[in-house]
């Protein structure tokens, strides 16, 4: 339902389930091996939310300028159901991020940089 279909004789199904599953075993291992360094969430959250506004925009110009939807299921969904598909998705990046960021303090909470002091 997100790939065309001649692409089902291409790519088997289990090696489609592989690439998109494969990412959050190999997220959370660079998570291990490497810490983060984040600026502010207000920054991080309006960078995200600036990269999910260029890419939907490229969706929506692809289905204006070709009249094809990048990904099929898009067009078995009503106006109404792509705008919630569309906000549901856009509204889940930024607790990704803020559990992204939280799982990084907690795994290098002794490396991170320098701690902050306590006030007396």
């Amino acid at each position: 339902m997100v790939y065309p279909k001649f692409l089902d004789d291409i790519i088997p199904s289990w090696l489609n389930h592989a690439l998109h599953t494969i990412i959050l075993p190999l997220a959370l291992l660079q998570m291990y091996i490497q810490p983060h360094r984040y600026g502010s969430k207000m920054r991080g959250i309006l960078g995200l939310a600036f990269f999910s506004a260029v890419y939907l925009g490229w969706v929506l110009w692809v289905h204006h300028a070709a009249g094809i939807w990048v990904y099929p299921i898009m067009e078995r969904l009503s106006p109404v159901g792509l705008v919630i598909f569309l906000g549901v998705a856009c509204i889940t990046l930024a607790p990704l991020y803020l559990l992204g960021e939280k799982l990084n303090h907690k795994i290098w909470r002794s490396t991170a940089g320098p701690q902050k002091k306590k006030k007396k």
